[in-house]
């Protein structure tokens, strides 16, 4: 309810339980007696106003139950869990949320027209892809850009996590999955040098939990470079977690169990790169995953993102073919630890 509803909701119920004021006259006409004294002018006119002040209490409090009976009932109904007012709900999913996101946080005009840029291209890659959880993979694309809008980070750093996954998931023309030069050149030059530079290495990091914990492990040594990197992908997790998206994957309990072994070795990391309020909705969204549960019916079919096809166009068997080979490469190469 916005603010100045409530205000005058209330003041409303301040005026109508304020003490009436009657003449003797009214308040003898009231009880049907000919005199009373002032002591009893003022006893019944507390009475009358303890009496009005209870009855609209009881009255509030039963509109606050009738409102939030039903939501209570759905939740146990569907075994669903809610969460309350997350970090992570500060943080932009759509362009026009990131843009106001970038205002407050005093980014420029001609860095907002940077990012403005850089969410167009990212449109053109992923407009027919949804992430596991069935949510559009632009919305994850931002969603991870503005992690990093939120921490205050350069905007080549914001522009690399609006477009990281263009490598692996983006739909270039006549291409196969993965990096390749010609990919590089397109994206270089939609996006900039540094920042597709930072897309490369991290196309070529390992994010599993044996990447993670080689990261940890080599931490000290890592160039600033890497450790741009390592922030890119501590922010695409945690967009990838936000809202129990892992939830709702049909592999949601093989993406719960990688965050229980890799959770606070993620926090630590943040911590590390001087980034504690991303430590705290690391280890904040986690918790809340790894202890959520959501309706069957909500769950989605699909372990990894996916594309649809429109009606109007065709799957090229020849291209689907070589790109499953590449993405099952990859996959190995991931699982693996492989740099």
């Amino acid at each position: 309810m916005p603010s100045s509803s409530l205000s005058a909701r209330f003041e409303g119920f301040a005026e109508s339980t304020r003490l009436p004021k009657r003449s003797p006259l009214q308040l003898n006409r009231s009880t049907g007696r000919e005199n009373l004294t002032d002591s009893e002018c003022a006893g019944a006119m507390q009475k009358k106003y303890v009496v009005g002040l209870v009855v609209r209490t009881i009255i509030l409090l039963l509109g606050v139950a009738l409102n939030t009976a039903p939501r209570l009932a759905y939740q146990e109904q569907f075994n669903m869990t809610t969460l309350a007012d997350p970090i992570v709900g500060q943080i932009a999913q759509t362009n026009l949320q990131l843009f106001q996101q970038m205002c407050s946080n005093g980014y420029s005009v001609a860095e907002l027209g940077t990012v403005a840029d850089a969410y167009r291209t990212a449109t053109k890659l992923f407009a027919n892809r949804f992430r596991s959880c069935g949510r559009p993979f632009v919305a994850h694309l931002v969603g991870t850009g503005a992690v990093l809008v939120w921490l205050k980070a350069p905007v080549p750093l914001v522009v690399a996590a609006l477009s990281h996954a263009s490598y692996q998931e983006g739909d270039f023309p006549n291409s196969l999955e993965g990096m390749t030069p010609r990919k590089r050149k397109k994206l270089r030059a939609a996006i900039g040098t540094e920042a597709e530079t930072l897309v490369a290495a991290y196309t070529l990091s390992s994010r599993s939990v044996t990447g993670l914990k080689a990261s940890h492990a080599r931490f000290k040594d890592m160039s600033s470079a890497e450790r741009d990197v390592l922030l890119i992908q501590l922010a695409n997790e945690l967009d990838d977690y936000r809202d129990l998206a892992a939830n709702y994957a049909s592999n949601a309990n093989e993406r719960i169990e990688a965050i229980r072994q890799s959770s606070q070795l993620q926090a630590e990391l943040a911590e590390w790169l001087g980034q504690p309020k991303l430590a705290r909705a690391l280890r904040e969204t986690y918790a809340d995953s790894i202890a959520a549960s959501v309706a069957a019916s909500l769950v989605s079919s699909f372990p990894d993102a996916y594309l649809i096809v429109p009606n109007s166009c065709r799957v090229r068997l020849n291209i689907l073919a070589r790109r499953l080979a590449v993405k099952i490469k990859n996959r190995l190469r991931r699982h693996l630890g492989v740099g």
